[in-house]
């Protein structure tokens, strides 16, 4: 997947835009018979947009193309001040309805 790099690598890097600017990002790493997605990320302007699950689902669906049918979405720790989905869906400060 990152052969135009003249790398060998089975992984690719995906970029969400907003109003054409670059809002958000993801990782697809190939292994195994294993399609991970990980480091999705959100810019506080995205935040609430639904960026983070398209972020999640392109990658996975790209994967299913290629013939993956076991699909991990590999978490990371949360920190202050960073955009993440509430349970029960919506950005924080938003009813999730």
């Amino acid at each position: 997947m990152m052969t135009g790099l003249g790398l060998d690598l089975p992984m690719g890097n995906y970029l969400g835009y907003l109003d054409g600017r670059p809002v958000a990002s993801s990782n697809l790493f190939l292994r195994a018979g294993l399609a991970g997605v990980q480091f999705v990320a959100t810019l506080a302007e995205g935040c609430g947009q639904g960026l983070a699950g398209a972020m999640s689902l392109a990658p996975l669906l790209e994967a299913r193309q290629m013939g993956y049918r076991i699909g991990m979405l590999l978490g990371t720790s949360r920190r202050p001040g960073r955009c993440r989905a509430r349970p029960g869906g919506g950005a924080p400060g938003s009813s999730g309805q």
